[in-house]
């Protein structure tokens, strides 16, 4: 688009300047240093535009951040050549651009990130096939791998447990999605005997024993238990079942 066109050519003058500088070296010894260098040696006038640019890092730095806070409300309309100007300035290291980095590792992240709804149909087909598949090495091996992951899976599953009544997802997903985020909340125990049901036909019940999972308190560690009902109200505890 237009606007990845013109922030993408201001940011490269910006970095064509800055580069010199991100590494926390002092002004005077960048110059230098330019002055001998076979690029800019008898371009004297060069070096003092580059001198020049830098002195008003500070009002340069407030532009950039500006055109950045856009792009990050906007991060649909990255694109290549815009994404690799904001992986440059990640990479400064000077406390100068600090917030300038700090935004464009902040955009990054969002960018590679996967969009709500997208990654949450992803979730819920994994959590589907865990729901069909029969006790056994397969469904074990999947179960571990979402109960591990470091990935950031709360608001997902949250929303598979208690969905909107619009979404009609069935019991046995929603099964699956508890037993997953229990795992995962428990995975520095060791969790046996995990059951999982849905009661009355609208909530979702588990209950679980647990121990510590180390090789140290592993054989002197009791085994404790706990359980949770899910509600999408609180007018509905009294809804408990059997």
């Amino acid at each position: 688009t237009a606007a990845c066109a013109a922030f993408s050519m201001l940011l490269q003058k910006y970095i064509a300047v800055e580069k010199h500088f991100s590494g926390g070296r002092r002004p005077e010894e960048v110059l230098f240093d330019l002055r001998d260098s076979d690029q800019y040696k008898g371009h004297i006038d060069k070096i003092a535009e580059i001198a020049c640019s830098h002195y008003i890092v500070k009002k340069k730095n407030v532009i950039v951040l500006a055109m950045l806070d856009y792009v990050s409300t906007h991060s649909a309309v990255v694109d290549a050549n815009l994404r690799g100007c904001i992986r440059r300035l990640s990479e400064f290291s000077s406390p100068q651009y600090s917030d300038v980095l700090l935004k464009a590792r902040l955009i990054l992240a969002s960018v590679r990130q996967p969009k709500y709804d997208e990654r949450r149909n992803e979730l819920t087909v994994v959590l589907q096939q865990i729901a069909e598949t029969p006790d056994g090495p397969a469904r074990q091996a999947t179960l571990e791998e979402l109960s591990l992951s470091f990935e950031s899976l709360f608001d997902y599953l949250v929303s598979i447990i208690l969905p909107q009544p619009s979404e009609g997802f069935s019991e046995a997903l929603r099964c699956a999605a508890t037993e997953v985020h229990v795992r995962r909340s428990y995975r520095t125990y060791l969790v046996e005997e995990l059951l999982v049901k849905p009661v009355n036909g609208r909530h979702i019940a588990a209950a679980w024993k647990f121990k510590f999972n180390s090789l140290i308190n592993r054989r002197t560690s009791k085994m404790k238990m706990n359980s949770i009902t899910s509600y999408d109200s609180s007018d509905r505890l009294h809804e408990t079942g059997e």
